[in-house]
């Protein structure tokens, strides 16, 4: 979708007054979208018109804005060379703008790249979590039924408990070795 302007924009891109591009889109030399606004119609001009209108311009007026004396090919050939020059600039802007246009393209396609890494990221995340709720639900499962196992095994020993026995296999180990 090509850029459009306001009538003063346009007017400060050809370097002419509001009232000259007004009077250009009523003459029909300038294209451009009318719109009902606030304070009247409001025009929209197509930047293309804008540069258009201005290139026009340039070879009828390459002074900026006054008529040459005509003095046969010497007169041409200055209006040759200011063209040449208007279109030098405005391939030179061409070009500028495709280079823009190639880099915003890769930082676009960067930033989709980054985004899909992001969300396998955020995934793996999720999966790690719910692995690290399993293990903890499975650690504490574990903690009871080692609890449990402990309880049993003290009232399968006695009313001493295990530590009891413990101590005197720990006194009986510790007499043999001295002996």
């Amino acid at each position: 979708m090509a850029r459009t302007l306001t009538v003063k924009q346009a007017a400060e891109l050809a370097g002419v007054s509001e009232r000259t591009i007004r009077n250009r889109i009523y003459s029909g030399d300038i294209r451009a979208l009318k719109k009902d606004g606030k304070f009247g119609p409001a025009y929209f001009i197509p930047e293309s018109e804008v540069i258009r209108s201005a290139t026009m311009d340039a070879e009828l007026f390459p002074s900026g804005g006054k008529p040459l004396p005509q003095s046969g090919a010497a007169s041409a050939e200055t209006m040759g060379s200011e063209l040449a020059s208007v279109v030098r600039d405005l391939s030179d802007q061409l070009r500028e703008q495709a280079e823009q246009i190639g880099r915003f393209k890769a930082l676009a396609e960067r930033s989709q790249a980054l985004e899909t890494s992001a969300e396998t990221f955020r995934a793996e995340r999720d999966r790690a979590m719910v692995e690290r709720t399993q293990l903890e639900l499975r650690l504490a499962a574990l903690a009871a039924e080692r609890d449990t196992l402990k309880a049993q095994a003290q009232h399968h020993h006695g009313w001493f408990g295990l530590s009891k026995r413990r101590q005197r296999l720990a006194a009986a180990q510790e007499g043999s070795a001295r002996a």
